[in-house]
């Protein structure tokens, strides 16, 4: 069974220069983090080991309206719509995988 979250505080943690303490604090301070299989919900961490940070937990320094990726990404998959379709981008957590984990 995985640990209990533990109570870390982080001022800021910058992912191109983090250490592997910081990642390894960040990934202790995550639930662990279920995926869907058959339309259920199932934590198997011999199959994927992940931590999940809900939004009202971390905070992010990052605006996809500001950077432009919205509008990139709207209209890549909205290229063929005509008419007023809109995409909307909402953060509701933080998915960390442990070391050597991939992502599928």
């Amino acid at each position: 069974m995985r640990h209990r979250p533990q109570r870390l505080s982080f001022r800021s943690l910058d992912f191109a220069n983090a250490t592997e303490f910081q990642l390894e604090n960040l990934f202790k301070a995550c639930e662990a983090a279920t995926f869907g299989l058959d339309q259920r919900d199932v934590l198997d961490e011999s199959y994927r080991k992940a931590g999940k940070m809900n939004v009202n937990r971390f905070g992010i320094n990052f605006s996809p309206f500001e950077s432009g990726i919205l509008d990139i990404v709207s209209d890549f998959l909205l290229r063929c719509h005509s008419g007023k379709t809109a995409l909307k981008m909402e953060l509701y957590k933080l998915n960390v995988y442990g070391k050597y984990q991939r992502v599928s």
